[in-house]
């Protein structure tokens, strides 16, 4: 920001850089979506439970999302959070 006569690409990337560093730290929303059989537990969070839909406020950075079902192989999805991210489906599908 000191330098002077800078050129439009460089005020723009010194732009983006200082919105990316404010949104570092604020949690956002992060939309679940599983099949109401699935148990889910985020690691750093805490266990979740079975659910549709569930919108969880988390801050940026990388989860590890855990799903259980009797009978079905255990599922296990790293997840970088950030903002505007899409859905995430957690769902224990095969069979055991």
């Amino acid at each position: 920001q000191a330098l002077q006569g800078v050129g439009p690409q460089r005020a723009q990337r010194t732009a983006r850089a200082q919105a990316l560093l404010a949104s570092a730290g604020r949690p956002g929303n992060v939309e679940l979506r599983s099949d109401n059989l699935t148990a889910v537990r985020v690691y750093r969070v805490g266990a979740v439970g079975s659910f549709t839909t569930k919108t969880l406020s988390l801050r940026p950075g990388r989860y590890t999302l855990m799903g259980t079902r009797d009978g079905y192989r255990d599922i296990r999805i790293d997840v970088d959070v950030r903002p505007g991210m899409p859905p995430v489906e957690i769902r224990c599908r095969e069979p055991i």
